[in-house]
């Protein structure tokens, strides 16, 4: 399985020669109009991170908002001391690539996606059956659920992970 964590910050700084991406779709219902973001890729990287292997693209929106998006492979995902390396990885990615004025300010939003090749019967379920059995002092009290159909994977968000005690 392969953990997705997301993260978006202001970036007041001004690249040296943007090159804009183009994104092609159209927005949502109702109004079905063209995309209109510039996008400018800021660079790629892999890095070792507490033992794993973690890629990590960054990228520029509209001129206003970073967005790093970090993947990493994890076997069992809900395992207690998998999920304690999880946080040191996110930690580490915050570290490296928020400012500390707006680590300190709280002036940022993080993601965490599990990406998942079999989630059967659903990916609800499935994550129930997973924290269960792997963890039953962990519970999960809302499990947002959507599919990817470009990589024809589940995509689950788990954001609300909370300990029973």
């Amino acid at each position: 399985m392969e953990i997705c964590y997301l993260i978006a910050f202001p970036d007041t700084r001004e690249p040296s020669a943007p090159v804009k991406e183009s994104i092609t779709g159209l927005k949502d219902a109702p109004y079905f109009q063209p995309v209109d973001i510039d996008l400018v890729s800021l660079g790629e990287e892999t890095m070792l991170i507490e033992g794993y292997a973690v890629s990590v693209i960054r990228q520029q929106y509209d001129g206003r908002v970073q967005m790093v998006e970090a993947r990493f492979g994890l076997k069992e995902p809900f395992e207690p001391s998998l999920l304690h390396e999880r946080i040191k990885i996110e930690n580490a990615l915050q570290s490296r690539y928020i400012p500390e004025a707006y680590r300190q300010s709280g002036l940022y939003e993080e993601y965490t996606i599990l990406l998942v090749d079999q989630a059967r019967p659903t990916p609800d379920k499935w994550i129930e059956k997973k924290t269960a059995r792997r963890s039953p002092n962990l519970s999960v009290r809302s499990a947002t659920t959507w599919i990817r159909t470009k990589w024809t994977r589940f995509s689950c968000r788990v954001p609300a992970i909370q300990r029973l005690n």
